[in-house]
């Protein structure tokens, strides 16, 4: 399984397009975004990546709650509040926008994948079995980076894709 990772794509639509064309090329089944879309005209670009099934959290600056939602499930997509827990085909994750439940996550043997976001800075660890992900920023508003990763889930290795 081919799982596409994105996060504070801030209402950059040139970018979500892009992101959303690179997951389709590479042919991601999931798609998994870690909050600050903004509004809800944004969400529609994530399904243009073909991905089955598409997953997201709430982000701090993430205020229209319920146009947000609605527009996810126009999309047949789940939004969650963060800290977010599910189980992908064997895979437990966490997802969270912010990092403050981050120290405890990584603590917790339960988990395989944990992604954050908020800080726009990309960040990639592998710590006693796990991967902790940031995949950065997809609008490149703070950076100047626009990135997203891919991570196969029968290798277990993230791939950073810079969205040039």
């Amino acid at each position: 399984m081919l799982i596409g990772i994105m996060s504070d794509s801030h209402d950059n639509l040139t970018m979500l397009e892009r992101a959303a064309g690179v997951m389709k090329k590479h042919g991601v089944d999931v798609l998994l975004h870690g909050g600050d879309y903004i509004a809800p005209f944004s969400i529609p670009y994530l399904k243009s990546s073909g991905a089955q099934t598409i997953i997201g959290v709430y982000g701090n600056n993430d205020g229209e709650i319920k146009g947000l939602k609605k527009a996810f499930d126009e999309i047949g997509g789940r939004l969650e509040k963060a800290p977010f827990r599910f189980d992908l085909q064997g895979l437990k994750i966490m997802m969270m926008h912010e990092s403050i439940y981050l120290a405890d996550a990584k603590e917790d043997p339960s988990l395989n994948v944990i992604i954050c976001a908020h800080t726009h800075k990309l960040f990639i660890e592998k710590k006693s079995g796990k991967i902790i992900l940031n995949p950065g920023e997809t609008c490149g508003y703070i950076t100047g980076r626009k990135t997203i990763i891919l991570l196969n889930t029968e290798t277990m290795e993230p791939e950073t894709v810079d969205l040039v």
